[in-house]
């Protein structure tokens, strides 16, 4: 507003809209839209991508946890069996009996 026209609106600055100009906005939006479709889809394959490269590990880290678990198992139980009467073999068969030396089933993660 202009303080030489007394705070009026101006008519004679007033266009009409066209209809090229009405379809024009919602045609943009459209196309927004979709680029950000495009964009969700694309982070949204990334990201399974990324929790499958993290299930694979957590997999072969279980494998090898297993392995470790048993290869102790079997060192303490040649120990025990080497020294029977001795206070660190009943240590040792303690720690053999202990349930969270036990292979935890693993899952398939496919």
């Amino acid at each position: 507003m202009n303080s030489m026209d007394g705070g009026r609106v101006s008519l004679w600055n007033f266009h009409e809209p066209t209809i090229e100009g009405l379809n024009e906005k919602p045609m943009r939006a459209c196309s927004q839209l979709e680029e950000l479709q495009v964009n969700a889809d694309e982070e949204l394959r990334k990201s399974n991508q990324q929790v499958n490269r993290f299930l694979q590990l957590l997999h072969r880290t279980t494998i090898e946890r297993d392995e470790a678990r048993t290869q102790l198992r079997f060192l303490l139980h040649q120990i025990h069996q080497t020294r029977a009467a001795s206070p660190l073999s009943l240590l040792i068969r303690k720690i053999v009996d202990d349930p969270l030396l036990a292979p935890v089933q693993s899952f398939n993660f496919g």
